[in-house]
């Protein structure tokens, strides 16, 4: 898989995506509608990869990533790549154990090193 993005977003497998946030290991941030991980791409770029927590169906999730690919403005950050798709995992049920899909739903985003945007907007920094 080549891992350059490119100027337009394009769906990216989630084994790409756990290859280069190690397993979803370097967390960048957490909110309420996902974690976000550090993923560095085979060309050395970093991006951030948020991980959505809460269940989407494939029609809402594809209209945040068409949403998100029309977005184009120096304030927001840019749309790298997505990915949605389901795993079976097997998991126990009733004494016995079953298959179900599970949905994964992620973006790949532009990486901006410094730091969350709350920071910049908290006033806990306002001197006295």
């Amino acid at each position: 898989m080549d891992g350059d993005c490119g100027s337009k977003p394009h769906k990216l497998p989630l084994q790409y995506l756990k290859d280069i946030t190690k397993n979803f290991s370097r967390v960048l941030g957490k909110g309420g509608f996902g974690v976000v991980y550090e993923g560095v791409q085979p060309n050395g770029e970093i991006v951030a990869v948020k991980k959505l927590l809460n269940p989407m169906s494939q029609k809402q999730f594809e209209n945040e990533v068409d949403l998100l690919m029309r977005l184009e403005h120096p304030n927001i950050v840019r749309l790298v790549g997505y990915c949605y798709e389901i795993e079976n995992e097997h998991f126990p049920l009733n004494w016995k154990y079953v298959f179900a899909g599970k949905a994964e739903s992620l973006l790949c985003l532009e990486y901006l090193p410094n730091g969350s945007l709350d920071e910049f907007l908290s006033d806990s920094d306002k001197s006295s």
